[in-house]
């Protein structure tokens, strides 16, 4: 950091370089418009780092305003901010926005065409038909590459979707016909986002026109009628969804729909396929031959979902006989519901996951144990004891592991009982461990107050959401990336 700022501005570059784009909106402003003040330089600093798409929503955006904008030579980024502009409200309803855009456009078309249309990188269209809509995709849009359409009323030219690299789009009541043309316009979309609202559509032909280019998909299939035609004459359900023709280019997959995707075809798939993360919870104790070829995947995250005391005798126990269940590619381990011996057994002793960074616990007990006359329950305080014992040598052994979570959400009684009971052993992995940088205790309230003040340094605690973040500050490191864009001015 250069020795001649001042230690309050210092303070805010290194504030905002920390919490990034994900911070509160209106307290990144007040952040940027502190820097921007020091100099010329400095503004053209956050301008270069706050370089966001320029994104345009016709029945939020007046035309007028946005211009103003534009013409602002003190501009710190290159959004359109919403409070900035007017919403549809009781003084001007969306069919009086539209027309005024129109006419805005129209009375300013030098401005129009060589620069809104030439700088626009994402445009966002509504539910209803606007006459804006049509004047806009008409034009010729060098920068764009994101369009959103709630509903596909405003007809985009075949030759505006070869540039894009992100649609989301939904149809109902369109033909096959015009959704796979579509879809095979897009030349180079990486990511896809459709709602189908269809009765007795061909799977295999909308499945087989998916962009090959394609990285991430989230796909919602919604018959009209409960009739989806997987190209065979079958019915509809995940079951007989055709996987095998999505592109090979895969990474994200997200499948919306009614029952729970634990069919053999799918987890067979996601065993041959690239694909990295899915939304979704497996129910391996409702569904155990998921459990099958779990492993064999290149899943980098998976989310279990513990319900059922019973697991399959080959993944129970120790030892080279059995079987793994997660795959070692995994980086984020999100473990829910009911946490027997048996389960992290098979999870944290018989999987080795040498790529592991994040993982969460978030228990949901399904029954609430009988206590005898002291409130007392033996079984449930060994269970417990148990759990946490085999939890703590894994990450005793583990030298990846970055972030912990342990939401209180459902079970706050419990694990604030396993906490306080296994309070040393915790602490003591805290200080040793080389690579963990914070321990997340969700959804507990921010006057809740574990370890009772025996928390050292190299440790702090904040205040989160809605709970407490532990930090390590011998392992949390900021961005080195900082000092090279501050050398470069």
């Amino acid at each position: 950091m250069n020795k001649e700022l001042p230690i309050l501005l210092q303070s805010k570059i290194i504030n905002l370089f920390v919490k990034g784009i994900n911070q509160d909106e209106e307290e990144e402003e007040d952040v940027l418009a502190d820097i921007v003040l020091v100099s010329k330089k400095w503004m053209e600093i956050v301008k270069k780092i706050n370089n966001v798409l320029t994104a345009f929503e016709p029945f939020v955006h007046r035309l007028k305003e946005i211009k103003e904008i534009m013409d602002n030579p003190f501009l710190l980024n290159n959004r359109f901010p919403l409070y900035e502009t007017t919403y549809c409200n009781d003084t001007m309803s969306e069919q009086e926005m539209d027309q005024e855009n129109v006419d805005y456009a129209q009375n300013n078309k030098e401005w129009f065409i060589s620069v809104f249309c030439k700088q626009i990188e994402e445009i966002r269209l509504g539910s209803s038909q606007f006459k804006f809509d049509e004047l806009l995709v008409k034009q010729s849009l060098p920068n764009l590459r994101i369009i959103r359409v709630e509903s596909y009323l405003t007809e985009l030219p075949l030759p505006l979707l070869t540039q894009l690299d992100k649609l989301r789009i939904s149809f109902k009541g369109h033909t096959l016909y015009m959704i796979t043309q579509t879809f095979g316009a897009c030349k180079q979309l990486k990511k896809l986002s459709t709602k189908i609202a269809y009765d007795n559509i061909d799977l295999k032909r909308l499945f087989s026109s998916f962009p090959k280019t394609l990285d991430n998909l989230r796909l919602d299939i919604v018959p009209e009628f409960g009739i989806v035609d997987n190209g065979s004459g079958g019915g509809g359900g995940g079951d007989y969804y055709p996987f095998e023709l999505l592109p090979s280019s895969l990474k994200t997959l997200n499948i919306v729909h009614r029952e729970p995707l634990h069919s053999q075809p799918f987890i067979e798939y996601l065993a041959k396929s690239n694909v990295e993360y899915i939304k979704h919870s497996f129910q391996v104790g409702r569904y155990p031959s998921v459990l099958k070829d779990l492993s064999r995947t290149k899943l980098k995250r998976v989310s279990l979902m513990l319900s059922g005391k019973r697991v399959p005798v080959q993944y129970t126990g120790a030892g080279s006989s059995q079987r793994p269940i997660i795959p070692p590619t995994v980086t984020e381990l999100y473990v829910r519901e009911d946490f027997t011996a048996d389960w992290f057994n098979s999870i944290f002793v018989n999987s080795q996951m040498p790529n592991l960074k994040t993982l969460a616990f978030i228990p949901y007990p399904s029954h609430q144990p009988q206590q005898d006359v002291d409130g007392y329950n033996e079984e449930e305080e060994d269970e417990g004891l148990v759990l946490f014992t085999i939890l703590m040598t894994f990450l005793n052994q583990n030298k990846t592991i970055e972030k912990i979570t342990f939401d209180f959400r459902h079970a706050w009684e419990y694990l604030n009982d396993q906490i306080k009971s296994n309070e040393s052993q915790l602490l003591q992995y805290m200080a040793s461990s080389l690579s963990i940088k914070q321990i997340i205790f969700d959804n507990v309230g921010t006057k809740y107050k574990p370890f009772s003040g025996k928390l050292v340094h190299p440790w702090i605690a904040t205040n989160g959401f809605n709970g407490l973040v532990f930090i390590n500050t011998n392992n949390y490191h900021c961005d080195p990336s900082l000092q090279n864009l501050i050398n470069d001015y």
